[in-house]
């Protein structure tokens, strides 16, 4: 019973589940634990790097995420932005057992190719429509090669001089299904659709002292996210996060509050059907927008 409970954790990778390319895609379309945003009219990149150790159930395993973001006005001196992101990430799931009851390793390879619209209402409230599409290559142990596009609307709003610092109120409204053979041959692998409303807020702190020589920031954010329509194993999923962005030089790069962030989160989610395979990870987070 604790292999299958193990096995249940992290077999559906591709969809309903903190690791999966589906949670990847709706993260991206709202990330309250990454930088500011940016100045409105500015032109942005951003790459980061992310390692994370997750349990879930008698199984654990680690994830490493590599991502690039890229933001760009769609006419010079326009409030409105095209925005870019490409996520990957490798999941591996640690063997467990021994002898003829042994789980392999199993290694999946996740992608997103994500592209929106970013424009201000106000100058302190920003709405991105986005369309999505992601793919996982893997075996069938952790739930075979899948697709998954996904449409999201997602809502920042700040708050600014709240004590000494700024608020973020982020809300996204997304839909995902799995789909076959648009890159991937997965015709066999059934259809999944799922609406996810994501929620949270952040807080953004100057820092009075120095870290590195330059001056910084503290930042603490909390998002919840559950999911509905079909039944997926985790429908819940709630992240705290804590960073430090750093500024590369004092009076440069007036297109960004910080270009250099370090943090920390973690996620939590409970399994629908089993009281022991409830799912944890602890991320670092580190990121440089340029």
């Amino acid at each position: 019973m604790q292999r299958q409970v193990a096995q249940t954790g992290c077999d559906t990778i591709a969809y309903g589940n903190p690791n999966s390319v589906q949670m990847q895609a709706f993260q991206t379309a709202l990330g309250l634990e990454e930088f500011e945003p940016e100045v409105p009219m500015a032109d942005v990149d951003a790459i980061g790097l992310n390692g994370t150790y997750w349990k879930a159930g008698g199984q654990d395993g680690q994830r490493i995420d590599g991502w690039y973001r890229h933001g760009s006005r769609i006419a010079e001196g326009s409030r409105t932005r095209f925005v870019i992101d490409l996520p990957v990430s490798v999941v591996r799931a640690n063997a467990e057992g021994s002898g003829f009851s042994r789980l392999p390793v199993r290694t999946a390879l996740l992608a997103t190719l994500s592209a929106g619209v970013e424009f201000h209402a106000t100058p302190d409230w920003t709405l991105t429509p986005r369309a999505s599409y992601g793919m996982v290559v893997a075996d069938k142990a952790f739930g075979g090669d899948r697709e998954l596009v996904t449409a999201s609307l997602s809502s920042l709003y700040r708050i600014s001089n709240v004590g000494r610092g700024v608020v973020t109120i982020g809300n996204m409204v997304g839909y995902s299904t799995t789909t076959g053979d648009i890159l991937l041959n997965a015709r066999d692998a059934g259809q999944t659709r799922n609406w996810m409303f994501r929620n949270g807020v952040a807080y953004q702190l100057p820092l009075q002292g120095r870290v590195f020589g330059r001056a910084g920031t503290l930042r603490g954010s909390y998002s919840y996210s559950i999911l509905t329509k079909d039944v997926v194993p985790y429908d819940e999923v709630h992240q705290a996060a804590i960073s430090l962005g750093v500024r590369g030089r004092e009076g440069g790069q007036t297109s960004a509050f910080e270009l250099l962030r370090i943090g920390l989160m973690y996620t939590h989610a409970d399994h629908q059907f089993l009281p022991n395979a409830g799912f944890d990870a602890v991320t670092l987070t580190l990121g440089y927008r340029f």
